[in-house]
């Protein structure tokens, strides 16, 4: 399962902002989850093709957007439906980058682990996923996440030397990530002991 944004049944500052009759400015963050039983708050329903295309186009301008994500194909690093991603465009993209793109009419937010055609393609695999790999043309490649926010709320730096360490770990133990994912996974009073940070 891919790591991707979700759009159905999201609602966002958007929605509270235009019960309040306030324009809104779609920078940062673009969509949050929000009270339902809230008054004044309506209920927007959205596609990931129309989410995606505003997300692409808010970051092709210059601006940072904050998505939520959903499944399971980046953990430990990301937790789908838990954590926001922030993005922003990136002139340059290297390995160990994770990147919003496009494939086959998905989104998928993944990391770059390498690079082919002299540089021109990035390979790229969620850090849960044990083989599979995916590969985009780097001009592509909508965005870099720049910071994560655990829970909807605390910043972490996504590239800091201690997440660098838990990736290298991590891609150590991939020969084990089957059955260290299955524990995560299935065994969730054992998740506090495979935090990263």
């Amino acid at each position: 399962m891919h790591t991707e944004a979700s759009g159905i049944s999201s609602v966002g500052r958007a929605a509270a902002s235009q019960a309040a009759g306030h324009e809104f400015e779609p920078r940062i963050p673009l969509f949050f989850y929000v009270d339902m039983s809230a008054p004044g708050i309506k209920k927007l329903v959205i596609s990931n093709e129309e989410m995606f295309s505003r997300v692409d186009a808010y970051l092709s301008q210059g601006r940072t957007v904050t998505i939520p994500v959903k499944g399971l194909s980046m953990l430990p690093f990301i937790v789908g439906e838990r954590d926001l991603a922030v993005l922003e465009k990136s002139e340059v993209y290297k390995k160990d980058d994770i990147v919003l793109f496009c494939l086959g009419g998905r989104w998928i937010l993944h990391r770059i682990i390498g690079f082919e055609a002299d540089g021109a393609v990035a390979v790229i695999r969620g850090d849960g996923v044990l083989s599979a790999t995916e590969h985009c043309p780097i001009d592509k490649i909508s965005g870099k996440v720049v910071t994560l926010l655990r829970k909807g709320e605390r910043p972490v730096n996504p590239y800091s030397g201690m997440m660098k360490l838990a990736l290298r770990v991590w891609n150590f133990f991939r020969p084990l990530r089957r059955y260290i994912l299955y524990i995560y996974r299935h065994l969730p009073w054992m998740r506090k002991y495979f935090a990263v940070i």
